[in-house]
């Protein structure tokens, strides 16, 4: 698949996967993500998470970037105990 100036804003993503898709200037902005896998994506350049939430440590982020907390820059964790 070939994502470019895709959106995705306050979507929930449940056991979503893009194996070899090229993703540009893709948002998951404001997202609910409970797994996804971004396996072997090529292009990455532009995708954003701001305020996504992640309720899963289920993910497999590829060749994306991912700060301290474990998570792409801008997203955060909402998994209850």
């Amino acid at each position: 698949a070939t994502l470019t100036n895709t959106q995705f804003p306050s979507a929930t993503l449940t056991n979503t996967q893009f194996p070899s898709a090229t993703l540009t200037n893709t948002q998951f902005n404001n997202a609910t993500i409970k797994a996804i896998r971004f396996t072997d994506i090529r292009d990455q350049g532009g995708i954003t998470f701001k305020g996504a939430k992640f309720q899963s440590k289920d993910n497999d982020f590829g060749p994306i970037k991912l700060e301290s907390n474990g998570l792409p820059k801008g997203a955060e964790w909402d998994i209850q105990p």
